[in-house]
């Protein structure tokens, strides 16, 4: 089965998952209360098939929040995560240690 190019889709499994995640529960608490099997559960938890409305509904009951509460985070995450090609950490060099070893990649002469 292909996976799913809807990425809004996409940051919607992966807000349910960041919530389950925060709450200490399990993909198989979310497959119980939607009533799907585990498989199934895994396959919307990774993007590969959209949440239905209906299945969106029970997920945000059984974590305690609303659907739209849901929605709203994958929306945030959309816009939020975002990286760019090269992250500002990789472009700072970091600072040379005053107490390193001299590098011992040199050849040894013959004597």
């Amino acid at each position: 089965m292909p996976a799913n190019t809807d990425t809004f889709s996409t940051s919607v499994a992966s807000a349910v998952r960041a919530e389950l995640g925060r709450q200490g529960l399990k993909p198989a608490d979310l497959a119980g209360a939607l009533g799907l099997s585990r498989p199934t559960v895994a396959g919307r938890l990774n993007g590969h098939t959209p949440f239905t409305a209906d299945e969106l509904d029970r997920a945000a009951e059984l974590l305690g929040i609303t659907a739209y509460d849901l929605i709203e985070s994958a929306a945030l995450g959309k816009r939020f995560g975002v990286t760019t090609s090269t992250p500002e950490v990789a472009r700072i060099t970091p600072p040379q240690d005053a107490w390193a070893q001299p590098s011992r990649s040199r050849s040894r002469r013959a004597s």
